[in-house]
């Protein structure tokens, strides 16, 4: 059978002492200072995931906001030009009545110096004509 003496039980009681001293002395601070580690590590990985979202949220909204500045952009030079495109139809219109009144007045001014022109040619070609008549018969 088992004897178990007086020393068996010493040493039982002197272990259990020992493990409960080193546990309160030793055991418990470290373990104290591990778990608020870890308490503090566990704080730092949900503030971490908490600011993960938030830049995924402000990155998103950015996306969004860019989008519509974009579209707005788009439509501003769309309808920039469409306004050049009209002005320059109005301008080429308003150019080209000018040009054709200008066209017309010089017709008339050449019509009017051509008129001129043959009346002085056919006043002149008259007094050739008498002058000429008055060497040959004179």
């Amino acid at each position: 059978m088992i004897d178990i003496n007086i020393t068996v039980v010493i040493q039982t009681f002197n272990f259990l002492v020992l493990y409960y001293l080193l546990k309160w002395v030793f055991f418990a601070p470290i373990l104290k200072v591990m778990d608020a580690r870890n308490e503090k590590l566990r704080s730092l990985a949900r503030g971490f995931k908490d600011e993960k979202d938030e830049i995924a949220n402000l990155q998103n909204e950015y996306d969004s906001h860019m989008k519509e500045i974009y579209s707005e952009a788009g439509a501003i030079r769309a309808k920039s030009k469409e306004e050049a495109e009209n002005k320059k139809k109005s301008l080429l219109q308003k150019a080209n009545e000018e040009a054709a009144r200008l066209l017309t007045q010089k017709k008339k001014t050449i019509d009017t110096s051509v008129i001129e022109l043959e009346k002085a040619l056919s006043n002149e070609v008259a007094g050739l004509q008498g002058e000429v008549l008055k060497k040959f018969i004179g």
